[in-house]
């Protein structure tokens, strides 16, 4: 389970501190697909702050570059559609 996250993991905490803000909406779509085949093997915390984001990303109203960006990954992890 953790090769399938790391890295993607990563990605989204150097988006956090270096990258742009279209750079962290692609660093937490990645790490959503990546996380969601393997999130039953995940620890319960781990798990909950993926359904948390999960969550938050489908309440979250974007403007402008990142509007784009956060409909596409709502797509492609089916956002919006029947809780998982």
């Amino acid at each position: 389970m953790e090769i399938e996250v790391v890295t993607p993991l990563s990605a989204v905490g150097r988006a956090l501190d270096e990258g742009t803000a279209n750079e962290l909406a692609q660093a937490v779509g990645l790490f959503l697909s990546c996380a969601a085949p393997v999130a039953g093997e995940m620890p319960a915390d781990l798990a909950e702050a993926v359904t948390e984001l999960r969550a938050g990303l489908r309440e979250y109203e974007p403007r402008g570059s990142w509007r784009g960006l956060v409909g596409a990954a709502d797509k492609r992890l089916d956002i919006g559609g029947g809780d998982r």
